[in-house]
């Protein structure tokens, strides 16, 4: 339910004021608030309604009482997301609309960064968390860059798990459901004596039958089960009263179901890990924080073609890495000021790949440095002022073997420099309304299989044309939003209503190169390459009810509605001859209008009493025109619609003791298929599952 508010602005001036460089302890500042805070947007400890941008705080509450099993389904309750099943553990997820690939929203993991950013996604399946070590979920809806760094175009999604310094948490869960459901997860902590430290470790395992309608025979042999194995260990501790050091270890391995650009989809099967580290001190002149994270990440993919004569399936190995380190301080120079000046490095890679002589022989990566500043003035008890700038500086570069079949030379990659902003203003009327009104500037870079990182001879597939791979000419996409908002608490249902009204253009778009343009190769042959295919704008809103019952029922309805209006193949990148679909029987690129539901309608309630609990999702989602995959191959359909759907979540808990829950789960209980997403390989299908979860 939308909290009501407890706190006038003024106090998060004063908590501000009083921050310390320890880590948030969120049970604390959440007891003096009343409601859920978060640091991510500004530094300091702030109320959702706060903050410089469109911001949910979804509480561990919540979590528990959905029985949701990941993320996706959590996400799939709030308002703005657009959220497409793809498969048992992965989605297509969207903020506002064009959910062309799950590449516009940045997911950070207590901050970390972990896109994909080889190929501009994130792999939900691979995200290395349970569900009952995470204390909160953030959604930021908006181009966020100079808040949360490069590619949170749309918005993100911050996951955040309990701290093992202040809060004692452990829990094993098992599930097992129909469809061969199987999962274990647990996790607990360990505190050093004198508050001076405390360390989780975390385990999940899990296995499921694949969602395996419209598969054929090739298909099913070689799509395996999924399953997953992911390890975790966080820590912090405290060196001195104004000193503090943490550091974490992820490991992920399992299958995953990736939406690609084109609207294809892969089979992959990950291998993940990562470590982060940082320290964070109090001086004087503020509270310094140096961070430090390395991701790795593998995928080998499956992928199976028919090209006429039958099906074929082929693997590729992909290597990644990324490596990065930022500098930070937090200081309040008046009562009313607030500054968080920042800056940092960022270093990604991977290994050359595809079907040419080039593959493995060198590496296609980006190198950033950038600097930021932001300044949170507090003009009144009623009114405040964020403003936040970010410089970056990206140099993409290339090391594999140049080839006649491509156009393009290592000689040719290069660099560009870009500005992001958000500017959020709050007020709060004399009768307790609030209004929000922003400006947003972001920006998302092309992934580095577009500007280069895939090479793949193409001759034996499409005669006459040399090979498939990126431009490093291309430039980043640069989305703009404008938002207006409104809430207002309602005493007679114990609730609040609000309301958003945002208009965001997206320009310079790049999409993958089969369905890009065609390139002039120095062997003769032509060359398939990634472009920048037009621009889009998107008009939307979403409207927010909810209130609680003396009776225990808590309830939200929510609408959301995003139209999106694309102008594509408005430019060509120079040296290109014309558009592919103009010389292969390939799907218009004029898609961009589709892709996501207009009308997303969503209606939640969770009734608690004693012992038992009951929680329900009822959502509607308009059908949509689409495409499935940029290529018209024989016996494949390109242009598809998406019909509506309706979908229904409901669990069922009762606490055994006041440490043992038993909770029956299902999602998607109308129909036994349904298909959210534009590939037929992905029709989701009903799941239910029994789960036992013990407090320790």
């Amino acid at each position: 339910m939308m909290r009501t508010t407890l706190l006038a602005c003024a106090s998060v001036a004063v908590l501000a004021a009083n921050a310390s460089s320890q880590e948030l302890n969120y049970a604390d500042y959440e007891m003096l608030f009343g409601e859920p805070v978060t640091v991510g947007a500004t530094g300091t400890p702030q109320r959702a309604s706060d903050v410089p941008v469109n911001m949910t705080i979804i509480t561990a509450e919540e979590i528990r009482h959905s029985g949701a099993r990941d993320v996706i389904e959590v996400l799939r309750r709030h308002a703005g997301l657009d959220v497409q099943r793809t498969g048992q553990t992965s989605a297509a997820i969207s903020v506002r609309g064009m959910n062309i690939d799950s590449g516009r929203v940045r997911v950070l993991i207590n901050g970390r960064d972990t896109f994909r950013n080889y190929e501009g996604v994130t792999l939900w399946a691979a995200l290395p968390v349970n569900m009952e070590e995470i204390r909160q979920i953030e959604i930021v809806r908006g181009p966020s860059t100079a808040l949360y760094g490069a590619n949170a175009v749309t918005g993100v999604i911050n996951i955040i798990t309990y701290n093992p310094l202040f809060e004692d948490s452990s829990n094993a869960t098992v599930r097992v459901g129909f469809e061969g459901h199987r999962e274990f997860t647990g996790h607990t902590t360990f505190q050093l004596p004198d508050n001076r430290g405390g360390i989780r470790l975390s385990y999940g395992q899990g296995e499921f039958d694949r969602f395996d309608a419209g598969l054929n025979s090739l298909q099913r042999s070689t799509r395996g089960e999924p399953e997953y194995e992911r390890v975790s260990l966080d820590s912090l501790f405290q060196l001195a009263d104004s000193l503090q050091a943490g550091f974490e270890y992820t490991q992920f391995e399992g299958d995953s179901r990736m939406l690609n650009a084109t609207g294809d989809q892969s089979d992959a099967v990950a291998d993940d890990d990562s470590i982060k580290a940082f320290i964070t001190g109090e001086t004087s002149l503020g509270v310094w924080r140096f961070q430090g994270h390395q991701n790795n990440q593998s995928e080998t993919r499956i992928s199976v073609i028919d090209t006429g004569s039958g099906p074929f399936s082929f693997d590729q190995t992909v290597e990644a890495e990324s490596t990065a380190f930022s500098l930070s301080n937090v200081s309040k120079p008046t009562a009313s000021i607030g500054l968080r000046l920042s800056a940092g490095f960022q270093e990604d890679s991977v290994a050359q790949f595809g079907g040419s002589i080039a593959d493995n022989t060198g590496d296609v990566s980006y190198t950033t440095w950038y600097a930021a500043g932001l300044v949170d003035w507090s003009i009144s008890s009623t009114l405040n002022l964020a403003t936040s700038l970010r410089l970056d500086q990206l140099e993409s570069e290339r090391t594999a073997i140049d080839l006649p079949l491509a156009p393009f030379v290592n000689d040719d990659f290069d660099g560009f420099t870009v500005v992001s902003a958000n500017i959020g203003l709050n007020w709060t009327a004399s009768n307790g309304d609030r209004f929000r009104f922003t400006y947003a500037r972001g920006f998302n870079a092309p992934n580095l299989f577009r500007i280069g990182g895939q090479l793949i001879d193409a001759s034996a597939t499409f005669p006459g044309f040399g090979g498939i791979g990126g431009n490093p000419l291309d430039e980043p996409e640069i989305s703009q939003q404008y938002e207006a908002s409104w809430q207002r608490n309602l005493a007679g249902i114990n609730g609040a209503v609000s309301a958003s009204l945002f208009y965001r253009t997206d320009d310079d778009i790049v999409r993958s190169a089969v369905s890009g343009f065609i390139f002039p190769s120095p062997s003769g042959l032509l060359y398939m390459g990634a472009g920048q295919v037009g621009s889009a704008e998107t008009l939307g809103f979403e409207i927010e009810l909810g209130g609680e019952t003396s009776a225990g029922f808590d309830w939200d309805l929510r609408y959301s509605y995003a139209d999106t209006e694309s102008d594509v193949a408005s430019q060509l990148p120079a040296g290109s001859i014309g558009f592919t679909a103009n010389i292969l029987p390939i799907f218009t690129l004029d898609y961009f209008d589709g892709r996501s539901s207009e009308h997303i309608f969503t209606a939640t309630g969770t009734w608690t009493s004693d012992r038992y609990w009951v929680d329900g999702l009822v959502q509607y989602k308009s059908g949509y025109d689409s495409y499935a995959g940029a290529i018209a191959l024989p016996g494949q359909t390109t242009a598809t619609s998406i019909d509506a759907v309706t979908v229904l979540n409901l669990t069922v808990g009762y606490e055994i003791t006041d440490n043992l829950a038993f909770v029956v789960a299902g999602e998607g209980l109308l129909d036994d298929q349904r298909q959210e997403v534009i590939s037929v390989l992905s029709t989701a299908d009903r799941r239910v599952w029994g789960a036992l979860t013990w407090d320790f």
